[in-house]
């Protein structure tokens, strides 16, 4: 169990790494990432994108840890809270969040993914959390 959780934190280590550096690119360089997708665009479809990434970037920040979480409690044959995570992430909480935040038009549907991000984070968290006081040291 200790290289299972050693293993655990090295991924878990990267995956923050990794998403953060993805979230500080994203944020700082909406514009260019826009450019490579939409190259003879007119500015309407830029001015609507380039803000839109930048609230999309906040995703990265946190939702490497549900997909980690998922992960991790599929490689120890734990697959209740593994499928939890996974329906949550794909189905639940994006619905919950865009239900909730409806009224907020376009924004909204923009933050629909740091919203359902957030929520996919705290339920890892307490799915994490709960294995690892189940488990002997």
């Amino acid at each position: 169990m200790k290289r299972v959780r050693d293993i655990e934190r090295c991924c878990f280590t990267a995956g923050a790494v990794l998403s953060i550096a993805s979230a500080v690119v994203i944020f700082c360089f909406p514009s260019q990432i826009t450019g490579l997708f939409l190259q003879n665009a007119d500015s309407g479809v830029v001015e609507l994108a380039v803000p839109a990434l930048k609230l999309f970037s906040f995703a990265y920040l946190i939702r490497w840890f549900s997909f980690a979480t998922q992960s991790y409690m599929s490689a120890v044959e734990k697959p209740v809270p593994a499928m939890m995570l996974s329906v949550g992430i794909a189905i639940v909480f994006p619905l919950a969040v865009i239900i909730l935040l409806w009224p907020l038009g376009l924004t909204g549907l923009w933050l629909n993914v740091p919203g359902a991000s957030l929520l996919a984070a705290v339920l890892a968290f307490v799915v994490l959390r709960r294995f690892n006081r189940s488990q002997p040291e």
